[in-house]
């Protein structure tokens, strides 16, 4: 008989559970969630890049005005060994080359570590003798005519591909200068300098909301900005600019920002309320009966 008395509270309460239950399943049933990218003005990136692609462009000359010091004091130089020491006073010279008519052409390697591996030599057009044993294919030059073309360039680069850049310039004695040039030496010569350079030409990224960074050839970060996250970077970037050189291609690298927006299906909300009322009633039904 006292289980008989109790039975409408418990039939109550389980009623009243279970319309708790369907409202909250179907409160979470109906939850939706958008990830939406957030707009940011991309002024300051592309600002930014011109002004590197300037900077780059004007460290490119800079190197270039330093080899056509080389080349002055080359011409000065009485033995191979000088110019060696010439040419090891700059930075990224891995092989020195001098043709003169008439003369078999010289090679000097510059190269101050691993010599394990020849270098593969400049030849001059026209020179059909085979290659050394184990040093392929070099660049050619038209050595005929810088020296004897007086419309030719004083100097010029030399981009072939699969070979790294060469530096081709006139000498006084009616000979070429080539060097070769190692461009990742280069690059984190450049690098050293950006590195200055980019405190203050860098702050106009660095702002709140704008995720973005610059990497250097090598692919270390030079920069970056205060709101980029390590899982930012663990996703694909949003905007990818690069800044190419002959030395080597610096990157800046964007992340669009997100947000996440938060909705409820209206049907399946005011369906489970509905359900969720209907239980209800029906325990409150069942206790008064």
């Amino acid at each position: 008989m006292a289980s008989a008395k109790y039975m409408p509270l418990v039939t109550l309460g389980l009623m009243l559970v279970s319309a708790l239950a369907v409202l909250v399943l179907g409160s979470r049933f109906a939850r939706e969630e958008k990830i939406v990218t957030i707009e940011r003005d991309k002024a300051p990136l592309t600002g930014f890049t011109a002004k590197l692609l300037s900077e780059i462009g004007d460290l490119e000359s800079l190197y270039e005005e330093r080899l056509l010091v080389v080349r002055d004091r080359i011409d000065g130089a009485s033995s191979t060994l000088e110019i060696s020491a010439i040419c090891r006073n700059i930075v990224g010279l891995e092989q020195a080359t001098i043709f003169k008519g008439g003369e078999r052409p010289v090679h000097l390697d510059l190269r101050q570590d691993d010599r394990s591996v020849p270098l593969p030599l400049p030849r001059a057009f026209g020179d059909d003798s085979p290659s050394p044993v184990g040093r392929g294919d070099g660049v050619l030059i038209d050595v005929d005519s810088m020296r004897t073309d007086a419309l030719a360039p004083d100097h010029q680069w030399i981009d072939s591909p699969g070979q790294p850049p060469h530096f081709a310039a006139k000498l006084g004695n009616a000979g070429v200068l080539v060097l070769r040039v190692d461009p990742a030496s280069v690059a984190v010569e450049m690098d050293g300098w950006l590195a200055g350079w980019l405190k203050a030409a860098f702050s106009p990224v660095d702002v709140p909301g704008l995720s973005a960074e610059l990497l250097s050839p090598a692919g270390s970060v030079l920069a970056a900005t205060a709101a980029l996250t390590g899982e930012m970077r663990d996703s694909s970037p949003a905007l990818l600019l690069p800044v190419s050189s002959r030395f080597g291609e610096w990157k800046v690298v964007s992340w669009a920002q997100t947000e996440t927006l938060v909705a409820y299906r209206q049907p399946d909300l005011v369906g489970s309320a509905a359900l969720a009322v209907l239980l209800a009633i029906v325990g409150i039904f069942a206790f008064v009966q």
